[in-house]
C-alpha cells in the first residue's frame, strides 16, 4: 500500500491539537474554562468517532455532516476558546 502523507499529517495535527487544549486548560485558573476545554475534548473526541461511521454510510446528507462537524469538529475548540477569553475577561 502506498504511504498516505494526508493521513499522517492529519492524524499529528489532531494530536498537536490534543496537546495544545491541554496545555491550555492546565494554565486557565478559571474552573468554569477548564470544565468547558474538558467538555471539548470529549466532544471532539465523539464527533471524530462519528465522522469515522460516517465514513461507511451512504444514505448521510451534507447537512448531517456539517451539522456533526458544527458541534463536534474542530471548530468546538475555536468556540471554546473564544468563550474562555470572554469569560475570563468578564465579558457575556
Amino acid at each position: 500500500k502506498p504511504f498516505d502523507r494526508s493521513r499522517k499529517v492529519s492524524l499529528l495535527g489532531g494530536d498537536s491539537l490534543y496537546a495544545t487544549a491541554q496545555w491550555a486548560m492546565a494554565k486557565l485558573s478559571s474552573r468554569a474554562c477548564r470544565e468547558l476545554i474538558a467538555q471539548t475534548i470529549a466532544q471532539y473526541s465523539d464527533g471524530q468517532l462519528r465522522k469515522r461511521e460516517l465514513l461507511w454510510c451512504a444514505d448521510t446528507t451534507i447537512d448531517e455532516y456539517l451539522a456533526l462537524e458544527k458541534t463536534a469538529g474542530v471548530a468546538t475548540f475555536f468556540r471554546a476558546a473564544a468563550a474562555c477569553a470572554a469569560q475570563i475577561n468578564g465579558v457575556d
